[in-house]
């Protein structure tokens, strides 16, 4: 029997892709077949195809409910009795989750040994390295998402472009490290250096939003869609976002934030980090 790979992918969209990435490399090297899992849920509720050009994928994928990936597809556990842990060791030879590989008990080698059967992951994280110029091949945006990200550009046209990512509600590492004031000293030295900048700010915080705007006026290009996760058009709009920093000169980061580093490997722009 071919070897073959099943990964659930964890988290945020770019947590996601990060995972799925890793898991098509591991895929390649393994020559094996690569199966994707994508739970539609409270952390991101947006099934792929309104956001990628799925049918030009070189994997087979398929959503799942939060109550199927509750019941079967997370590591077991006592909020669900344990049960996919039986479901699991029944469909796959060896299982692989974000605790394991936090608690480095697998290295690239042993990964990659484990692959030569049917093997099951639970990612949100980069757990095999893949070449970043995948990125922007595997996940091409949809017509219409190109059309947000392009919108927003149009706003910056003969400026220098410096684009802003300040992850705030749900990332404490992110605000304790890439404190709003770091931001603002980060912006104020691109101007020094570039007067004709702009700047594209994409944050999941409206206070945030506000106080830059009032500092620095005109120079803040920001939509104001909403930012929920939950719903599938706050997904294509956090999808849009991440395409817009893609296509600046510059991206200035938060900590701790896959977000900032998937829109530069997207893009292949130069990223800096706002930290302390």
């Amino acid at each position: 029997m071919r070897a073959s790979i099943t990964i659930s992918p964890l988290g945020g969209l770019a947590n996601r892709m990060r995972a799925i990435l890793s898991a098509r490399a591991l895929a390649t090297d393994a020559g094996a077949t690569l199966k994707v899992l994508w739970n539609v849920c409270s952390e991101l509720g947006c099934e792929p195809q309104w956001l990628f050009n799925t049918e030009y994928w070189d994997f087979e994928w398929e959503t799942t409910s939060p109550t199927s990936h509750h019941w079967l597809w997370k590591p077991g556990g006592k909020s669900n009795l344990y049960i996919p842990r039986l479901w699991q060791s029944l469909l796959f030879a060896k299982q692989i989750h974000d605790h394991t590989l936090l608690g480095n008990k697998f290295t690239q080698e042993t990964i990659l040994k484990a692959a030569d059967k049917r093997l099951y992951i639970t990612s949100g994280l980069c757990f095999y390295p893949y070449n970043s110029s995948d990125a922007a091949k595997l996940f091409s945006p949809t017509q219409s998402i190109t059309d947000m990200a392009n919108k927003n550009l149009s706003m910056m046209q003969g400026c220098n472009k410096v684009g802003v990512h300040i992850r705030r509600t749900d990332n404490s590492q992110s605000i304790k490290h890439s404190p709003d004031h770091l931001f603002s000293s980060m912006i104020r030295q691109q101007i020094f250096q570039k007067p004709d900048t702009m700047f594209y700010l994409a944050t999941d915080s409206t206070d945030v939003k506000n106080k830059l705007i009032k500092e620095f006026g005109g120079r803040i290009v920001t939509s104001h869609e909403e930012a929920c996760r939950s719903s599938q058009q706050g997904i294509i709009n956090a999808w849009a976002e991440m395409l817009t920093l893609s296509r600046m000169n510059l991206i200035i980061g938060s900590f701790y934030s896959s977000f900032s580093e998937m829109a530069a490997q997207i893009g292949n722009t130069p990223l800096i980090m706002a930290t302390k």
